[in-house]
């Protein structure tokens, strides 16, 4: 569970304090992540206050119909998502992009380099074949995230890293504090 939303449209951090993040520097960073720490990103939410990315966690890998591919001509009306380069991915629809708007929740893809809104489904197939690159872990995160990866609260980042805003919407991405310009690689879409 992730606190409510605040009323400037983040989210409040007051019950994620986090003794291993709030005034910690992470190798990557020019500077120590702030104490306090900053509010999270509007977060997509289910009814009980779980994000609505980890939701690929309840669906059952036998009942799932998504292809897994090696090339984007593998997915009939689609992009294939790899998990690493060169290797195998799993078919999204074509309409791939960053704000998780009521079509799609985000997943990391290229070992944390690369972030989306795809289908849960779509995630849970990545997840369930043990395809390597895509982001398996179970939510909540215990201060495990890499730069780059999704996330909803400031410990669902490395220490150091907090949960911030990011090009898309619905979702944070862990990153170092001060960066106000995350986005996509191009490579993702290759």
């Amino acid at each position: 569970k992730i606190d409510e939303p605040d009323g400037d449209g983040g989210t409040d951090t007051t019950a994620d304090t986090n003794a291993d993040t709030a005034g910690t520097q992470h190798p990557q960073c020019a500077e120590p992540a702030p104490d306090p720490l900053p509010d999270l990103p509007d977060i997509n939410l289910n009814a009980l206050g779980d994000p609505l990315f980890a939701q690929w966690q309840d669906i059952n890998c036998d009942a799932l119909d998504v292809a897994v591919c090696s090339s984007h001509g593998d997915c009939a009306s689609g992009r294939c998502l790899f998990g690493t380069v060169g290797g195998q991915g799993v078919c999204s629809y074509a309409d791939i992009d960053v704000w998780c708007d009521g079509d799609g929740e985000g997943l990391n893809f290229l070992d944390f380099e690369c972030f989306v809104c795809s289908p849960i489904e779509v995630h849970a197939a990545a997840c369930c074949a043990g395809l390597p690159g895509f982001d398996c872990r179970t939510w909540p995160y215990p201060n495990d995230g890499p730069a780059n990866s999704v996330c909803a609260r400031h410990s669902d980042c490395e220490p150091g890293l907090i949960c911030g805003s990011h090009i898309g919407s619905g979702y944070g991405i862990c990153q170092c504090p001060g960066i106000d310009d995350v986005n996509v690689p191009d490579s993702c879409w290759n």
